[in-house]
């Protein structure tokens, strides 16, 4: 994995994905933080669904999406 991409609506995300895409990296886009990638991909474009919640949550939201792939725990 490249780079990961946080996306806060699924509009964005997939425009995201396929631009990338465009430019020749390998893109998989991810509907929700808990959808499971294949691994296989340069380029990992998760959406959150976070633009209409309150900034705690999507702060909260984001936090869960990168969890996974941090190395170290981030601050909350």
């Amino acid at each position: 994995m490249k780079m990961i991409v946080i996306a806060d609506d699924f509009t964005g995300s997939n425009d995201t994905g396929v631009q990338l895409a465009k430019k020749g990296a390998r893109t998989e886009v991810m509907l929700s933080a808990s959808q499971k990638p294949s691994r296989r991909a340069d380029v990992l474009v998760i959406n959150t669904e976070s633009r209409a919640m309150p900034a705690d949550q999507a702060a909260s939201a984001v936090y869960a999406a990168l969890f996974p792939w941090c190395e170290t725990s981030p601050a909350p």
